[in-house]
């Protein structure tokens, strides 16, 4: 299960970050038959395509399935758009300091927080253009989810033999419980007739006595 999962996100990294992106990945394991991974990927739609059908082939190989395979991509609009409004915020006020560096004289104090004011905003226009180019590249990929998961059927842990003896204990139980109703369901009426029989017997046996 770990292997699969460390080939598939060996697969995303090589690669490169402009075809394939690992956002997440993890293992769990609760003793040795139950076992999960998860990984989370953003790739270009063209190898995206190629690396769904490989998905299928390594899971076949593996000895598993494919149970659902799904794709999503995100909707930046109105992210890029507002991100782009607030760039040109910050663009406009920089080009207002630097006139005011330019065209007006102070005291050494006002051009300090001036340059920098300018600093923190240049600081502020560059992780906004790198934010803006990172949302754009998410974008032009899609998400994909890949979750993996152990058969508790097919596993063969340390403990699943007394978890089979005990599915067959209960098993075995109900069984001979559902004959045992079976058998009085069939065998009442009998019991009944038999008992009016006996009474019957009783009847006529104290009769001839009271007579003797």
């Amino acid at each position: 299960m770990a292997s699969l999962k460390e080939t598939h996100e060996k697969a995303c990294m090589e690669a490169g970050p402009k075809l394939c992106q690992v956002l997440g990945s993890s293992v769990n394991a609760w003793g040795e038959d139950q076992v999960s991974a998860y990984l989370n990927l953003r790739a270009a739609p063209d190898w995206l395509a190629d690396f769904r059908e490989s998905i299928v082939v390594d899971a076949q190989e593996a000895g598993g399935r494919i149970t659902s395979n799904n794709v999503n991509t995100e909707d930046l609009t109105a992210y890029i758009v507002d991100l782009d409004a607030r760039l040109e915020a910050k663009l406009a006020l920089r080009e207002r300091i630097k006139n005011l560096l330019e065209t007006r004289d102070g005291t050494l104090s006002d051009i300090l927080a001036a340059e920098r004011a300018l600093a923190d905003v240049q600081g502020e226009i560059d992780s906004m253009t790198a934010q803006r180019a990172a949302a754009r590249a998410r974008v032009d990929m899609s998400a994909l989810n890949i979750s993996y998961e152990s058969d508790p059927e097919t596993s063969t842990g340390v403990f699943k033999p007394l978890a089979e003896a005990f599915k067959g204990f209960f098993r075995t139980s109900i069984a001979s419980l559902a004959s045992a109703v079976n058998f009085v369901a069939r065998a009442w009426p009998f019991f009944l007739i038999a008992l009016g029989v006996l009474f019957i017997l009783r009847a006529w046996w104290r009769g001839r006595k009271a007579k003797a």
